[in-house]
């Protein structure tokens, strides 16, 4: 059985037209918000790219800044060691000095005295690390060879001890405790000390610092500068945990040290 066929009408003119400015709004629509989206990354890329650029020079900062603190520091390790060189030296004048005096007690003893009054020189000129333990013990020496109490010689070698104790301090560093005078009060404080080089403190309220030289006498400084502080706190960890080798941050605590 056959059905008609019925007319169909094809959708032309006016009627496509109207189907397409219709659809125009929404694309439109679309293209803007990928325009918005497209202008918003742009910016964030940049920001990123800023960001970057400030990270990349601060980072050029900070090398440059540990490179300066690295070349002070290798030079002061020198000076030191010309210093414990002269020490040495010194000490071997002494001991030759003493030999040519021979059993003659006499001839040693302004040796020995002249030899005292030099270290106590160098002790009040010096980092103040223990000071005054220190200045004692040589008076407790310049006193025993006044008095007689120990021969010429007997003084003599308890004084080459000495020497070879402060070769030691120069050579060494690590964490102690000692008395300081801060805020015109004597308080009893951790102390880092690097050689006979730099020394920084530590109170039991939690403040850091270092010793500086201040117009030839030695005084205690409180860090105030964040960075410094943290650099101080790593050095006392450090040495807690027996790290006695490396690369150490710290402030720089050098100025003044080419006068001991």
């Amino acid at each position: 059985m056959a059905f008609p066929k019925l007319p169909v009408r094809s959708l032309g003119g006016p009627a496509l037209l109207l189907l397409l400015l219709q659809s125009l709004p929404a694309h439109a629509e679309n293209l803007d918000r990928l325009a918005e989206r497209l202008v918003n990354l742009r910016g964030e890329v940049e920001e990123l790219n800023s960001q970057l650029e400030d990270l990349r020079d601060r980072h050029k900062n900070e090398m440059s800044s540990l490179s300066r603190r690295k070349s002070d520091l290798e030079g002061t390790v020198q000076r030191r060691q010309v210093k414990i060189d002269e020490m040495r030296k010194d000490l071997a004048d002494k001991r030759a000095k003493a030999k040519k005096a021979g059993v003659k007690g006499e001839a040693l003893k302004p040796v020995v005295a002249d030899a005292i009054v030099h270290l106590k020189t160098r002790i009040r000129r010096g980092l103040p690390f223990k000071e005054d333990k220190r200045l004692g013990e040589l008076e407790e020496i310049q006193q025993q060879l006044r008095t007689d109490a120990l021969s010429p010689h007997q003084v003599a070698k308890r004084l080459w001890g000495f020497y070879e104790d402060e070769i030691r301090l120069a050579k060494e560093s690590g964490v102690y405790q000692q008395t300081i005078r801060l805020d015109d009060e004597e308080r009893l404080a951790d102390v880092a000390r690097i050689g006979m080089v730099a020394m920084f403190f530590r109170t039991p309220d939690g403040r850091f610092g270092e010793a500086v030289r201040d117009g030839g006498q030695w005084r205690y400084r409180v860090l105030r500068d964040e960075q410094e502080r943290g650099e101080v706190k790593t050095l006392f960890d450090d040495f807690r945990k027996q790290v006695r080798t490396g690369f150490f941050t710290i402030p720089n605590a050098l100025p003044g040290m080419e006068d001991l």
